[in-house]
């Protein structure tokens, strides 16, 4: 079958993702807006069909340039976006999904994008990404761990290491108080300052500007899609986290503390009270937003929770890969910025 794939809107992609297989957070409008607006990047759909009309697949897909380089993803590294990729029929199967992969990315590579991305959610590869091999893609894990809320909150707190107990008590014994805020701009820029602080004392910078983070707050949902808790020590905030939220899913989005903060172990009470609240609330994934950076991952794997790897895919022109490798030893000197 010879299908067709053409650029839509953006507009006209959330019009048709309705007639779809419901996708995630990622593929929705408040998100794709939020990335659209606090990274400026170009966001619009792609839609795939047979010869006589049917639409078989749509797709979110994210784009920028970077000097003389297109890139295009669904998701695009660097917008805090997990993972997306196509919305398919509910009768496509796994031969009209290939297709699928395959017209999308020729339409991709026509528009003169250099490097490529597909983003799937951890779990068993599906069988039809692979034809992405075939079309010079590099298959890239991009590890992280979750918790399991189903379990029951009892049998999460046993799976904590010690350490992690140890922390919570620690923080609650020097009545560190942690409750959930209804995001606001004032206080998502007072969460940024906190985030910039935290990354000044470490010698570096957020990896993500502060447009991204008020343009969450202002597309996303408060409490339903989006949660910020705070913990305070005698009307002090010390710590705050961001979590993103989708069905029976909480992601652990972002975290900061002050130097107070980190001696009380407020971060620790942070993620226990929020396990608490995701489990009250029937959500059964809890992820602790990927791992990857040594000092960071401590902190992480100490709460326990199954390695797991979300799916990427990416495709470099070798212009592409010679510029990007150049980036990547500009950035290690600390000359350019690299975002995440």
């Amino acid at each position: 079958m010879a299908l067709v794939t053409r650029e839509i809107d953006l507009n006209d992609y959330l019009h048709l993702s309705r007639n779809f297989v419901p996708g995630w957070l990622y593929q929705g409008e408040a998100w794709l807006a939020a990335v659209r607006d606090g990274f400026g990047v170009e966001v619009s759909g792609l839609l795939t069909e047979t010869p006589d009309g049917k639409a078989v697949a749509l797709t979110p897909v994210m784009s920028m340039r970077k000097g003389l380089f297109r890139l295009t993803g669904s998701p695009l590294r660097g917008t805090y976006t997990e993972f997306a990729g196509p919305l398919f029929d509910r009768e496509a199967d796994e031969g009209i999904k290939r297709e699928v992969l395959v017209s999308q990315h020729t339409r991709i590579r026509r528009q003169g994008a250099n490097y490529i991305e597909w983003g799937e959610k951890g779990g068993s590869l599906n069988n039809h990404m692979d034809i992405l091999r075939d079309q010079g893609y590099e298959y890239v894990p991009r590890p992280t761990l979750v918790i399991d809320l189903g379990q029951g909150i009892d049998k999460v707190w046993i799976g904590f290491q010690g350490r992690a107990r140890n922390m919570v008590r620690k923080a609650e014994k020097n009545a560190v108080a942690v409750r959930l805020i209804t995001p606001s701009m004032e206080n998502m820029s007072d969460y940024y300052n906190m985030l910039t602080e935290t990354f000044r004392r470490q010698g570096g910078y957020p990896p993500h500007p502060l447009s991204f983070f008020l343009a969450i707050c202002e597309r996303l949902t408060p409490a339903d899609q989006l949660k910020l808790v705070v913990a305070k020590k005698n009307d002090r905030t010390v710590a705050a986290a961001l979590f993103l939220c989708h069905g029976e899913r909480m992601m652990y989005l972002s975290g900061t503390s002050t130097e107070e903060g980190a001696q009380l172990a407020a971060n620790s009470l942070i993620q226990w009270i929020a396990m608490k609240q995701a489990a009250d609330m029937g959500v059964t994934e809890y992820d602790l937003g990927g791992t990857g950076n040594p000092a960071i991952d401590k902190f992480k794997m100490s709460f326990g929770g199954q390695a797991l790897n979300h799916h990427r895919w990416i495709f470099r022109t070798w212009p592409a890969k010679l510029a990007e490798s150049g980036y990547r030893w500009l950035a290690g000197k600390g000359w350019v910025r690299l975002h995440g």
